[in-house]
């Protein structure tokens, strides 16, 4: 079992957290999110390309 890492993150503050489909964001409008995290999920995509876009889309420069 891993060990508890979360204390790693302290410093992060969460102002919004958003769960959904990554292919479409259609939500959020284009480069205004800091950070985009992904947990074991584009291995099991079927729209790789599609995600990686809306990603790239939303995040801030």
């Amino acid at each position: 079992m891993e060990s508890d890492r979360s204390w790693q993150f302290s410093h992060v503050i969460i102002e919004k957290l958003i769960i959904g489909d990554g292919t479409s964001l259609r939500g959020i409008p284009d480069n205004c999110v800091d950070a985009v995290v992904t947990v074991r999920s584009l291995c099991s995509s079927g729209a790789v390309r599609e995600t990686l876009r809306e990603i790239r889309r939303v995040l801030a420069p």
